[in-house]
């Protein structure tokens, strides 16, 4: 199997060692601590569960790694990552096969788990999501399997057609009996990771509000190569964006549709939920999607989502009957100051926010963008706002 979990005492750094390495290039200087405290860990078997020979298998090919890297390694210490797969994947084969064993999962649900591996064939830091039939849930195990085999063929379909749109999957396999996804680990920050309104009260002015905009432009893109496809995702929130690399990441298509066809119940999270889902379940549209990237961009803005409330019952009484007041209101008024500290573009780009914002979660689906390349495209027209990837990636980490 060229797959497998990391479960023995020193699987936290070598997790980071993997994590390390995913960018195109990296710095020794981040390199050799890394692999010195595996070294240190494995010096000790006693402690680990394995025997002494198990360890120094393993401190030979931590050797070797550190000295490929220093072989690589340019003038100003870089090094290629890709150059440095073979000692990779020699010190990954050097883990006990005992060890290779389901870790605590990422996350889990009622129809899935997902968990961290290594994958040796592509030689790299990977994401297992496993069907699963959790206790209670009302659906068969086969019809869970059903769902995951569909969710990697839209995947698929979209790595073909649309790169860049989600992550990248690899293969559907069974592992320890188990039908199980992998695919892309997209090492990054979870929109729903920002603490409240952490971002709008880091705003300092224009260039943070273009970077805050373009994060919003960014979720609406992902979201519109879906629709280009013909695929409604049916759950779009903030915790299935990730950002990954500097840029915005669409991810979980567990529940996705094709335009027109239909769940056998409600589906959804409450909050993001558009009103014609509530009583029963609609064929899907993508204009269910455009709600809830309303709802989400409303959330980015504010700190707030327009519909929160205790229950869903009382959540679905504010989708259907509720007037959100439009997200610049609030924003201006947790930070007052911002009205002398934004220059005129920027304001009137609040004022076109609002437009596209309160249109898009309109409670009458004929009122909205009838899809996110709509709403998008208004975006583009509207807003006064160049795309700042760099500078958009260092104001999310400080956000979180």
């Amino acid at each position: 199997m060229s797959i497998f979990f990391l479960n023995a005492a020193p699987a936290p750094a070598l997790n980071s060692l993997w994590e390390c390495v995913q960018a195109p290039q990296v710095s020794f200087d981040a390199l050799s601590p890394i692999v010195a405290d595996l070294w240190e860990q494995t010096g000790t078997p006693e402690a680990l569960g394995m025997d002494p020979q198990e360890c120094r298998q393993i401190q030979g090919a931590l050797q070797a790694l550190n000295q490929e890297a220093a072989r690589l390694s340019d003038a100003s210490g870089r090094i290629q990552t890709m150059n440095l797969q073979p000692s990779l994947q020699s010190l990954a084969s050097s883990w006990p096969v005992r060890f290779r064993a389901p870790k605590g999962h990422l996350a889990s649900g009622g129809c899935s788990s997902v968990r961290l591996g290594y994958d040796t064939d592509v030689g790299e830091m990977v994401t297992i999501k496993a069907a699963e039939r959790a206790e209670g849930v009302p659906v068969s195990l086969a019809v869970i399997e059903c769902l995951l085999s569909q969710e990697h063929w839209l995947l698929e379909m979209l790595q073909r057609d649309r790169p860049g749109a989600g992550p990248r999957v690899f293969r559907l396999e069974r592992i320890e009996g188990k039908l199980c996804m992998v695919m892309e680990y997209l090492h990054g920050t979870e929109l729903s990771q920002l603490h409240g309104s952490a971002l709008i009260h880091g705003l300092k002015g224009d260039a943070d509000l273009d970077r805050l905009l373009d994060l919003c432009r960014q979720a609406v893109a992902q979201v519109a190569a879906l629709h280009e496809q013909g695929i409604v995702h049916c759950d779009v929130k903030p915790e299935n964006f990730m950002y990954h690399q500097q840029r915005l990441r669409i991810f979980d298509l567990g529940i996705a549709l094709f335009e027109g066809e239909k769940h056998l119940s409600p589906t959804g999270t409450p909050v993001y939920m558009a009103p014609e889902v509530w009583p029963h379940e609609t064929p899907a549209e993508f204009s269910r999607d455009v709600f809830a990237l309303g709802v989400t961009l409303y959330w980015l803005m504010t700190g707030v989502s327009p519909f929160e409330a205790d229950s869903p019952g009382e959540i679905a009484r504010k989708v259907m009957l509720s007037d959100p007041e439009p997200p610049s209101e609030v924003l201006l008024r947790s930070r007052p100051d911002l009205r002398d500290e934004l220059s005129p573009t920027s304001l009137a780009n609040l004022r076109a926010f609002d437009r596209i914002v309160m249109k898009a979660f309109s409670k009458v689906r004929e009122s909205r963008y009838q899809n996110a390349n709509e709403m998008l495209a208004d975006l583009q027209s509207r807003l006064q706002v160049e795309p700042l990837p760099q500078e958009a990636a260092l104001f999310l980490q400080d956000a979180v």
